[in-house]
């Protein structure tokens, strides 16, 4: 059963910084580029937030920028894809007319799966330095909020904190279920349950750590091993002998003699 949520826009704020100047816009296609773009380009500035959202997509399209950056280099719209994922990322100045970097903060609408879009605000929260809900002028950030629709800052955090805990729900359930079919099997070598035992120590401390990939390559590897063990187990097994036997009595007889006419010249 589908969270309520699905296929509804999740909005969340996230305070910018730092930001480089390594990218470029094609002004043509629109679309993300590197500092050695050869063609005719403009300067966009990318914060940590948005290097991080698009880190932690799976294969995202290449983004395509529906508001380009002018004057302000580092005002500007983007969306891009990544599987049934959407993802757009505004960024604007919102404290001291955005004259230093810590003025700017970005905008992450997510649309999709909420399980997704979950594991994806968790993994954006791993690879930052620091919360991106902590926001450098609070006030500020308040009063932005409320002339942009926005949640006011507590509202924000607790919207970050919500998909963060759903996703380290779900990786903590993962953990649950694969101990559930290791408790199914009967007889484990005590290799394999000294391996088992280590893996689910490491998934655990990963999941603290929010590291969510080594949470899953841990699990991974238990039902890797888990599939090789009963792969062997069945053929090591002896074979019914009986069952395979078949008697002559058994099989049955079709004459087709009387069918074949013999034509004379």
């Amino acid at each position: 059963m589908g969270n309520a949520l699905d296929d509804q826009a999740i909005r969340l704020v996230a305070q910018v910084r730092r930001a480089s100047s390594e990218h470029r816009v094609d002004p043509q296609s629109g679309l993300l580029r590197g500092q050695n773009f050869p063609k005719p380009n403009k300067v966009v500035y990318m914060g940590d937030i948005a290097k991080a959202v698009l880190t932690c997509l799976d294969l995202p399209e290449t983004p395509k920028f529906i508001e380009l950056p002018e004057f302000n280099e580092q005002k500007w719209k983007l969306v891009t894809r990544s599987g049934d994922i959407e993802v757009t990322i505004t960024s604007r100045p919102y404290w001291f007319f955005g004259l230093l970097t810590s003025g700017y903060l970005n905008i992450l609408e997510f649309k999709g799966d909420f399980s997704m879009c979950s594991r994806i605000i968790f993994d954006i929260i791993s690879v930052l330095p620091q919360p991106p809900w902590e926001m450098s002028h609070i006030r500020s950030y308040d009063s932005f909020a409320r002339n942009h629709s926005l949640p006011s800052f507590d509202e924000n955090a607790k919207n970050w904190k919500r998909f963060e805990s759903h996703a380290s729900e779900e990786l903590s359930e993962a953990i649950e279920h694969i101990l559930t079919k290791i408790r199914q099997r009967k007889d484990i070598p005590r290799e394999e349950n000294e391996f088992i035992e280590g893996e689910i120590s490491f998934a655990r401390k990963s999941l603290m750590d929010r590291n969510a990939p080594a949470v899953e390559r841990a699990l991974s590897r238990i039902e890797a091993m888990m599939i090789s063990a009963q792969f062997e187990t069945q053929k090591m097994e002896p074979m019914d002998a009986e069952s395979e036997t078949i008697y002559l009595d058994e099989v049955p007889y079709v004459d087709y003699s009387k069918d074949i006419t013999i034509s004379e010249e």
